[in-house]
Formats: C-alpha cells, sequence, structure tokens
C-alpha cells in the first residue's frame, strides 16, 4: 500500500442491496443468501459491501452493513426485504493493496486515521475538536 491514493470519478452506481443487522456470521451469510438468490451474479464485479465510513456503532442510528450486487439503470426494483441503492457520480481515492489478507486490518485503520474526514462534534467538539478538524494540536487551557 503507498500512502497516495488514485483520485478516480465514480458512478452512478445501481444496485440491489440487503441491509446486514449485524456482523455476527449468521446475519451476513443470511443477507448474502437473500440477496443472490433473488439476483445471481451474470459476470464479473457486480457484488460487493458498504458500510458507513465510521463503521459499526453498537446502540447507534449509525449503523449500516449492506451487502450489494450492481445492476444496469432502470432494470425494476427489487422485491423487499431488497433495498434499491444508488450512488451519483462523485470522486473517490482509490488505494491498492498487494499482500496477505492479515494485513487488510492495519490499512483499514491507517486509511480512517488518515483519510476520513472527522467533523469536529465527532472529534469530541468545543475548541479542541475544531482545532483537530483543522489538523492543528489541541489548544492549552
Amino acid at each position: 500500500l503507498t500512502s497516495s491514493g488514485q483520485l478516480e470519478q465514480v458512478g452512478p452506481l445501481h444496485a440491489w442491496t440487503n441491509i446486514i443487522p449485524s456482523f455476527e456470521n449468521h446475519d451476513i451469510i443470511a443477507a448474502w443468501n437473500a440477496l443472490l438468490a433473488a439476483r445471481p451474479p451474470d459476470g464479473p464485479w457486480q457484488l460487493g459491501a458498504v458500510s458507513a465510513p465510521w463503521g459499526w456503532q453498537p446502540g447507534s442510528r449509525l449503523q449500516e452493513l449492506r451487502c450489494m450486487r450492481l445492476v444496469v439503470p432502470g432494470d425494476p426494483g427489487p422485491a423487499p426485504p431488497l433495498l434499491g441503492w444508488r450512488l451519483t457520480r462523485r470522486w473517490h481515492v482509490r488505494f491498492d493493496y498487494r499482500g496477505p489478507f492479515e494485513g487488510v486490518v492495519p490499512v483499514f485503520i491507517w486509511l480512517a486515521d488518515q483519510w476520513i474526514y472527522r467533523p469536529p462534534l465527532r472529534q469530541g467538539g468545543g475548541r479542541a475538536g475544531r482545532a483537530a478538524a483543522r489538523g492543528r494540536p489541541a489548544p492549552r487551557r
């Protein structure tokens, strides 16, 4: 992994999704099985997962993990409990990682530390949070 990513535009994307209610294996498997039964892949690069950048926060409404299957724009929507999903064209940073599977977790931690914006309130709020959002040390009292 290099510290400089490739800036790319992605989208628009259209997909069928299934919300995964937890990170428990049985919930993940059930969600994928329902999605794949309704719309099996018929080509490469059609399956994926998407989550909010802050990850899973138990006890919070900030929980969202979805498995997804890309579809052609204009395809009819899925039947419940599956949901339609759309991502408008926007900029993303892509990193190429080549290495052992065990190395993925430190890569995600590095990405979250270096690349994901945190509004001041998510950094503790107040003067310290605003300073952190600007990349400055917290003010001393």
